[in-house]
């Protein structure tokens, strides 16, 4: 069986029966440039150029596990496009990256079950260093459907190489900075297959490349969805935590009651304020209901540079 023996075409011996019952199909479209060529395609102009534009990447990554201290990244997809800050709206695609890395240990097999990335392909291969570094040489912000997976394993694998650029970069996440239920009432679910195929989209998932422009093609499409992501990207939150230990045990119920969650490698009980206001509510809550000592309590502030790196303070760092 060849490769193009394996590819599902569209069925066009029922194109009748779809012209006699057409509410009863749903017809799915390809996301553009899935099909790409680094080399001839790019780059490629999405809508008219913009006084303000800066620099974006959407990165994803195919990693060995799902542990950040003991799995690695197996292939790094990257693509860099312009958009309009005040417009809020992608104007063209720049570049794309795609490559893959050996790890120090084989791959596991669920892995290559789940993205079809087998040993042979990984084999002798090495990112880039320079060429990754060049992408994100003008700090652009960095965008992932899932920014606290990708940011960790690429921060873990890059850092020495950021360190020495002197570069701190601004990360944003599409599961979590982009209001989908706003957006959308009734949305089922956020995995970037599902909103693509609402949109009337497929794509061949779990390779990053693929993901990457997948998630370029909803953004570039999808109504509000940009302005919903710079928003929320610009945004300044308060994480208000407080100590695990002496009398927090016995509050837990009342902690999970107010909207606290646990984070076991803090041992703290966390809770995401929007401004000081609230911080202040939740202090006298504190102090006065559940009589915690300042001691046990910290605010730290969260933006774009700062969030989504639980992984990486998961391992110290």
């Amino acid at each position: 069986m060849t490769d193009s023996d394996k590819i599902e075409h569209f069925p066009l011996e029922i194109l009748p029966e779809i012209q006699a019952n057409p509410g009863g199909y749903r017809l799915l479209e390809r996301v553009p440039f899935s099909d790409y060529d680094e080399e001839s395609n790019y780059p490629v102009v999405l809508g008219p150029e913009a006084p303000d534009e800066k620099s974006l990447i959407i990165l994803d990554t195919e990693t060995t596990g799902l542990e950040l201290d003991s799995a690695q990244i197996i292939e790094l997809g990257m693509v860099k496009v312009k958009y309009s800050i005040h417009e809020a709206r992608i104007t063209r695609i720049v570049s794309v990256y795609d490559a893959f890395e050996q790890p120090e240990e084989p791959i596991p097999e669920l892995i290559t079950r789940i993205t079809g990335i087998d040993n042979s392909m990984v084999e002798g291969r090495h990112f880039d260093e320079a060429r990754v570094m060049k992408y994100f040489q003008d700090s652009p912000l960095v965008v992932a459907h899932n920014a606290t997976m990708d940011r960790g394993f690429v921060e873990k694998r890059f850092s020495p190489l950021f360190a020495s650029m002197n570069l701190r970069l601004p990360w944003a996440c599409t599961v979590n900075d982009v209001d989908w239920h706003r957006l959308f009432p009734g949305i089922a679910s956020r995995k970037q297959e599902y909103l693509l195929n609402q949109r009337g989209y497929f794509y061949d998932a779990h390779r990053a490349i693929n993901d990457c422009l997948a998630l370029l093609w909803l953004l570039h499409t999808t109504p509000g969805v940009m302005v919903s992501l710079l928003q929320n990207a610009r945004r300044r939150n308060l994480a208000l935590r407080v100590g695990a230990g002496g009398n927090t045990w016995n509050h837990r119920d009342a902690f999970r009651d107010f909207g606290y969650r646990y984070v076991r490698f803090r041992n703290a009980w966390e809770k995401i304020c929007q401004d000081q206001n609230e911080v202040n509510r939740e202090l006298e809550m504190l102090r006065g209901q559940m009589m915690i000592p300042d001691a046990q309590i910290q605010v730290s502030v969260l933006d774009a540079y700062t969030r989504y790196r639980d992984k990486l303070e998961a391992l110290g760092r």
